[in-house]
Order: structure tokens, then C-alpha cells, then sequence
């Protein structure tokens, strides 16, 4: 994931003076295979590479809850969540997609706690964090807002 932000600002930041390092980065990231959610989510985030072995393993991954766990058969995590409906925003456009993107973001809203927050995804999971719960929070809005977008005109970020 921190090598996916990092391409991200990078390419926003100055395309053309930080070619150097973004190539690295996505050479990188490239010759990584997609082995769970944080991976798969990584190469939609950036679109390097090929993104069907990715979307494969979200498909495979996604819960009957509409959620992602970290691996595909973990159960079903916010946060984890969040990251594979951002990923989604950035995937090819196609009924399948749009299919796993609304019921992840079904997942997030039935997640959200009364007080608005969402519950903190911690490894191991079932810990307490409220560094985590603040972090969880701010990727599950972050999702729900860009995935709306999308949802709303048709463009990824």
C-alpha cells in the first residue's frame, strides 16, 4: 500500500521530475504476484501491470457479507474493505465490477458504528486501537466518497 500512495503522489507531485522513481516503484510493484487484498488492491490503485489477475482475486476474496479480509477465505474487514472498493474506482469498467464495488460499499455503510466511526481492523484482528479506528475511518470515508463518484459520473480517479 505504501508503495501504491507513494506512486500515486509521486505522478501527481511531478510526473516528468520523479520518472526516475516511479518506474522503480512500479518495477517493483510489478514483479510482486497479487497473493491477497492489499496486494491486488496495490496494482488497481496504480494500474500497473495486468489488472485481471487482481480483480480475480478480489472477486474470490469478497465475502458473502459484500466485505474483503485481508487473505482471500479471512473474514470480512473495514478496512480491508475500504482499500478493495478504492482499488475497484480504478478498475476497468464492467458489470462485475460495479457488482463487487456495491456491495463492498453495502458492507462499509452496514459497518459504520453509531457514533460514525468504523470498528478498528488491527493484526491480529479483535484488538482495540484508536489510532486504527481513526485510520479505518478515514479509508472507509475515502471509499465511500471516490466510489460514489464513480458510481454517480462513470470516472475514476
Amino acid at each position: 500500500l505504501a508503495t501504491a500512495m507513494s506512486i500515486k503522489t509521486l505522478r501527481i507531485a511531478d510526473v516528468a521530475e520523479f520518472a526516475r522513481p516511479i518506474q522503480r516503484a512500479e518495477s517493483w510493484l510489478a514483479g510482486r504476484p497479487a497473493r491477497n487484498t492489499l496486494d491486488a488492491c496495490a496494482r488497481l490503485l496504480t494500474k500497473v501491470g495486468d489488472p485481471q489477475p487482481a480483480l480475480d482475486l478480489l472477486r474470490r476474496g469478497q465475502g458473502r457479507d459484500g466485505g474483503w479480509g485481508p487473505y482471500v477465505d479471512a473474514p470480512s474487514e473495514a478496512f480491508d474493505t475500504a482499500l478493495a472498493v478504492l482499488a475497484l474506482t480504478c478498475a476497468p469498467r464492467n458489470t462485475d465490477v460495479s457488482r463487487m464495488m456495491t456491495q463492498g460499499r453495502s458492507y462499509l455503510v452496514v459497518q459504520q458504528t453509531e457514533e460514525g466511526a468504523w470498528p478498528e481492523t488491527t493484526r491480529p484482528s479483535g484488538g482495540e486501537s484508536y489510532a486504527q479506528r481513526i485510520s479505518t475511518t478515514g479509508w472507509a470515508t475515502l471509499a465511500l466518497l471516490l466510489s460514489e463518484k464513480v458510481h454517480l459520473d462513470g470516472a475514476g480517479p
